[in-house]
């Protein structure tokens, strides 16, 4: 999924998410310059499997 998706199932905001993918705390990749990130590590987040994003 986008940033945008993401931000919108997290609730947080895409500089929230940006943050996230750069210090690691969220995996994804980018593709064609853009940042990708796995839905099942989205869902993750959501069950709280992982840490949230940006409170470490």
């Amino acid at each position: 999924m986008t940033v945008e998706e993401a931000a919108g199932w997290l609730r947080a905001t895409k500089g929230a998410v940006m943050a996230g993918l750069q210090r690691g705390e969220l995996p994804g990749r980018k593709v064609g310059g853009e940042w990708r990130i796995s839905t099942a590590a989205v869902l993750a987040l959501i069950r709280g499997a992982v840490p949230e994003v940006g409170t470490s």
